[in-house]
């Protein structure tokens, strides 16, 4: 009767034609992951990298992952019954692992699931023309950019500095000693941003001395791909990839490191407990106080910044692409670019963050940026269309719209008294600054040669 009962519970849990056999039993108390790697060809692995992860099951699960060869699943979380996880490349190759997980063992939080938008989008509006206009020379490409004294905006790409005087209507290279502004963009607090060196490593920006500062690597070969700096300006978090071989630049791990800028020392892993599965954290910011960092991935995490332990999560699937976020002054509520729309979280009495419903249908299609007044009441929003959105920030009433560049956006930012807001362009290196309280565009400033413009 026991030998019936047990072929009875086997027909129901394993999938059609496969055996129990074929599934290796795992204990995720013991072995809380298993790595899986990109696809086989008949030369060998594809070499093209996994772009989703996909694990059907009792839980089911699906992850997005930025090309690495080999990535670890964890298994924590998963009810117990058979699994079969399945890591898909970028040519369409399927690399498959059955697992039998023996008991369930909780992850460190459960994840809340993410509500999406099916909102339509709508139309850009036509181009404005500028009331002024203001060009420098060609090596003052802007990407990155922030406030340099009254009238005054300095700038950075991947290899030069420049201050832009609005006033007397004139550009200047500036030269930046210890070392050259890299082309990821650059975190910044207070006269500090934290910017690439290069290709490998990051460095330290001090507006006020022009002196950049490479933060130490501890002998580790790490090309960051998105980083912040805390509050109160003692932290630098980045996320990225290391190289583990100089000979096979395959051989890499997946990581998020911590340098304390109050003393001179190598950097430390944080985030260990991330899924490493769900790819890179591409949206990263800490809440004023500096006490809570917000990572996402195909889940987003709300972590705690002193222990580096996740708090709370929220499941969005594997194509979540929360772009960018910014914190509401008070550290209460939280604005989200994501793929489906500006979305936003708000903190309840008890410390525990829930998503607020209103904002989805507010703002369809995927935001690429947010960003927030000092003051906290107006909010900016950019879609991957180029549509440049004012919000009040604390109703969602909206202002006004524009289309914000011509081509893909690199940075955006309100100026300090909130009057202003201005974003930059990546292809052509231009900048383009609104007046907050009417939609005007006031100033367009752009390097040399000059790109055709329609407006």
């Amino acid at each position: 009767m026991a030998r019936v009962l047990i072929a009875l519970l086997l027909a129901l849990i394993l999938p059609p034609g496969a055996a129990a056999d074929d599934y290796e039993a795992v204990d995720p108390a013991k072995v809380g992951y298993v790595y899986i790697g990109d696809g086989e060809t008949p030369d060998g692995p594809s070499g093209s990298g996994v772009y989703r992860v996909e694990v059907v099951g009792p839980t089911k699960r699906e992850h997005s992952w930025g090309g690495g060869r080999h990535i670890r699943v964890p298994l924590t979380g998963l009810d117990a019954g058979n699994y079969v996880i399945r890591a898909y490349d970028g040519l369409g190759n399927v690399t498959e692992k059955k697992l039998r997980i023996v008991r369930r063992v909780a992850g460190p939080t459960e994840p809340a699931q993410i509500v999406r938008s099916t909102a339509p989008r709508e139309a850009l509006p036509q181009l404005q023309k500028p009331e002024k206009i203001l060009s420098g020379p060609p090596e003052c490409r802007v990407l990155t950019f922030g406030p340099a004294g009254a009238g005054k905006i300095f700038s950075a790409n991947d290899n030069n500095a420049c201050l832009w005087d609005t006033a007397e209507g004139v550009a200047v290279s500036l030269a930046i000693s210890g070392g050259t502004m890299g082309a990821m963009p650059g975190a910044r607090a207070g006269q500090f941003i934290v910017h690439g060196e290069g290709d490998r490593g990051l460095s330290v920006l001090d507006l006020d001395t022009r002196r950049s500062v490479a933060l130490p690597s501890g002998g580790r070969d790490f090309m960051p791909s998105s980083v912040v700096l805390s509050p109160d300006k003692r932290t630098v978090v980045a996320c990225g990839q290391e190289f583990l071989s100089k000979e096979d630049w395959n051989k890499r791990a997946y990581l998020a490191l911590s340098w304390d800028l109050s003393k001179p020392a190598a950097p430390r892993d944080v985030l260990t407990d991330f899924h490493e599965a769900s790819g890179l954290p591409s949206c990263l910011c800490y809440s004023p106080d500096a006490r809570t960092f917000v990572a996402r991935q195909s889940e987003m995490l709300f972590v705690d910044a002193f222990t580096w332990k996740v708090a709370q999560r929220f499941y969005g699937g594997y194509d979540l692409g929360a772009m960018s976020c910014a914190f509401s002054p008070d550290g209460r509520r939280l604005y989200l670019g994501m793929n489906d729309g500006l979305q936003t979280m708000r903190k309840s009495a008890d410390g525990r963050w829930s998503q607020d419903e209103t904002w989805i249908r507010a703002a369809p299609g995927l935001t690429e940026m947010v960003a927030l007044s000092p003051d906290g009441t107006r909010l900016a929003s950019v879609s991957k269309s180029r549509l440049l959105t004012m919000w009040d920030a604390g109703t969602g009433k909206l202002l006004w719209k524009a289309t914000a560049v011509e081509s893909w956006m690199r940075d955006m930012r309100f100026s300090e008294d909130g009057k202003t807001f201005s974003a930059s362009s990546y292809v052509d290196g231009s900048l383009r600054t609104w007046d907050v309280a009417t939609g005007r565009l006031l100033l367009l400033m752009r390097p040399e040669p000059r790109r055709d413009v329609e407006y």
